[in-house]
């Protein structure tokens, strides 16, 4: 316990001293053999600002700081407190986590989608697809569901930016269990990287394409394909073989963009009509078999990651169309038939 007699002038000086090196109330009180209450008192009837930090010292913290965005073990490392840090960081314009971040118990890269790679700009396709963005006053969120038997695709994802769980849950739907799997990250960040790119909270009726380097619209128009797609394969009533197609569903903004764009690369056509739902906001894009695979083949060549269950119905397509057993080959370019039998043979 510290003594409690009158303290001179230069004691004074001394803690306002080591108060502004740094130390904590604790740490002065028990460095001069003070009360802490004694100590506190000097602080507060005296100034209510510490002394500044001298260059080498500030550089030193904010290194620290940077480096691995952990107040405590700054703390502990110069002696000083969390809270001295954080004025530290802000009288000299330092950004500082926030109280959800600094509390985080699992590994998340937040600066994945900062620099778009063709990895993550297939994601951003799937999330602008299927993802969903939460805020309230607590925390911004990004959450991604999908059906159980996905969950290898969503594991895909999850270790591409975080060892976050991944949550298993299940609903009743016309009567049947329908089991999920949903990964949830909390991130300010992400959040508002994804606000950049075009994401946003309640976009499913009205989100546009976002605007993205030329090179990775590919990779992103197969991550939306991905989520919000199909590809589908149906007994023809006309002739031997089945019939194969494409569907995408979006608002027409982004179906109109989608459509000319791969127009554009592939020469393919697509239908696009009004759905009736949503109050006429959502419109679907379909294509036959023939701009099925100029499509898809062009989208698969271009990026690495994909879902494995509708790759396999191309693989199928791709097979019973080119095989001497079909009657009806579509009128597609040699070169446009070797990519697609390749990417079959190597994937």
């Amino acid at each position: 316990m510290g003594i409690y007699n009158k303290l001179s002038n230069d004691e004074r000086q001394n803690i306002l001293d080591l108060y502004a090196s740094g130390m904590t109330i604790k740490n002065i009180a028990t460095a001069t053999n003070r009360a802490t209450g004694s100590v506190g008192n000097v602080i507060k009837g005296v100034t209510n600002r510490a002394k500044p930090v001298p260059p080498e010292r500030l550089q030193q913290i904010s290194d620290a700081y940077l480096n691995n965005k952990d107040t405590l073990a700054c703390a502990s490392q110069f002696g000083i407190s969390r809270g001295y840090i954080y004025q530290l960081l802000d009288k000299n314009n330092i950004d500082r986590q926030k109280p959800s971040e600094y509390t985080r118990k699992y590994y998340l890269n937040e600066n994945y989608f900062e620099q778009l790679t063709q990895e993550s700009a297939y994601w951003l396709g799937f999330l602008l697809a299927d993802g969903c963005l939460y805020q309230d006053k607590y925390s911004k969120r990004i959450q991604l569901c999908l059906a159980q038997k996905d969950e290898a695709h969503l594991e895909m994802f999850r270790n591409a930016i975080t060892d976050t769980p991944l949550y298993h849950g299940h609903s009743k739907l016309s009567g049947k269990d329908r089991y999920h799997v949903r990964l949830t990250i909390s991130s300010e960040k992400v959040y508002s990287s994804l606000i950049k790119l075009g994401l946003f909270p309640r976009k499913s009726l009205v989100h546009d394409t976002p605007i993205i380097p030329e090179h990775l619209m590919a990779p992103m128009y197969l991550g939306y394909f991905d989520g919000d797609g199909s590809v589908y394969a149906a007994q023809s009533q006309t002739q031997r073989g089945k019939k194969y197609g494409i569907n995408i569903v979006g608002p027409q903004s982004f179906c109109l963009k989608f459509q000319s764009w791969m127009f554009d690369k592939t020469q393919a056509h697509l239908n696009i009509a009004q759905l009736n739902c949503a109050d006429g906001k959502l419109y679907s894009l379909r294509g036959a078999t023939e701009a099925s695979i100029r499509i898809l083949t062009f989208l698969y060549e271009k990026s690495d990651i994909f879902l494995s269950r509708k790759f396999n119905i191309y693989k199928q397509m791709i097979y019973d169309h080119s095989s001497e057993r079909s009657r009806v080959r579509p009128k597609l370019p040699e070169s446009v038939w070797n990519a697609a039998i390749q990417l079959c043979r190597q994937i």
